[in-house]
């Protein structure tokens, strides 16, 4: 088993290969899942990009997960990484990955939700990245 982890390391490569082949094939085939990077690396490329950068990888604690995590600057300069929930096959049989790219939204009070997803690490603009595989009209929700 992975230390910590109640699977073992075949049975996690063995869950994001299915997933890849099931559900994530179009954003694989295109580069633009960074893949096996830990939360540390993550925030190592992240920290000094522009706001709304984001990189998606697998998850480290999840069987057959990915995930995505973005990068903002607070008004002091501070950086702050936000990360989801990973999404894994039951989530995704629902709706196509770059359908949930593009209609992500963050949801705080008293302000308009957002899709806070701007640019595919390191810098391509999210439609321009995912314009062609969106798969649905967006979401109004």
């Amino acid at each position: 088993n992975i230390p910590g982890k109640p699977f073992s390391f075949w049975m996690w490569l063995d869950s994001i290969l299915e997933l890849i082949k099931k559900h994530l094939l179009p954003v694989w085939n295109e580069n633009y899942i960074m893949g096996f990077v830990s939360k540390e690396m993550e925030r190592v490329l992240l920290k000094d990009r522009e706001p709304g950068t984001f990189l998606l990888r697998f998850s480290e604690s999840h069987l057959g997960g990915i995930t995505f995590t973005w990068v903002e600057h607070s008004e002091n300069g501070e950086v702050k990484f936000n990360s989801v929930e990973p999404y894994t096959k039951n989530r995704l049989s629902a709706l196509p990955f770059a359908d949930i790219i593009r209609d992500y939204k963050v949801i705080s009070d008293g302000v308009v939700p957002e899709n806070p997803l701007k640019f595919l690490y390191p810098d391509i603009p999210k439609d321009e990245a995912f314009g062609r595989l969106y798969n649905s009209q967006p979401s109004k929700a």
